[in-house]
């Protein structure tokens, strides 16, 4: 999986330390109240949150038993990863380690992605293609540890958020 993006500026509908109260679990590992989950649209998860694509609101929203507990803005997250990857050199590679210890590199294949658009991105959702990264924690003193939403996608469906692949090598 790749991180596309995180984004989480105004999203919550209630305090993020209640969130992770009602909905986390304790980390044994850890020792703390966690919250950390990968939630893809239209596919149950055991913890009951969904994510849901709203287009005629132009927002993906994150619900549990039907409350909205985060709603992002399509557009804003369009605009992050315009941001964030306007353009990508993919690279596939054989890697192995050579003679004198270091890793060595045989590139199979190289791709242009450009041209991000906001329909494929909403397409990939739909598609269960993109998945929704809840990262977020209590510390020791009970304040709020949120690594950020992260908005992930396999690395070999990255091309289908572009609406430009073209091929290098």
């Amino acid at each position: 999986m790749v991180t596309l993006f995180t984004f989480n500026r105004a999203v919550w509908q209630f305090k993020q330390k209640d969130i992770i109260e009602k909905f986390g679990y304790y980390s044994e590992k850890d020792k703390r109240q966690a919250l950390y989950h990968s939630i893809y649209p239209h596919q149950a998860h055991p913890s009951g949150f969904e994510v849901v694509v709203d287009k005629n609101g132009n927002t993906l929203k994150l619900r549990h038993c039907g409350v909205d507990i985060a709603v992002w803005s399509i557009y804003r997250l369009v605009g992050a990863l315009l941001y964030k990857l306007g353009k990508i050199l993919f690279v596939v590679a054989d890697t192995r380690i050579g003679d004198n210890g270091r890793e060595e590199f045989h590139y199979n294949e190289a791709y242009l992605l450009d041209n991000p658009s906001e329909e494929r991105f909403i397409e990939a959702f739909e598609k269960s293609k993109v998945c929704l990264d809840i990262r977020m924690h209590l510390k020791e003193g009970g304040s709020v540890r949120n690594h950020g939403t992260g908005f992930r996608i396999k690395e070999n469906e990255l091309y289908l958020l572009f609406d430009t692949n073209k091929r290098l090598l």
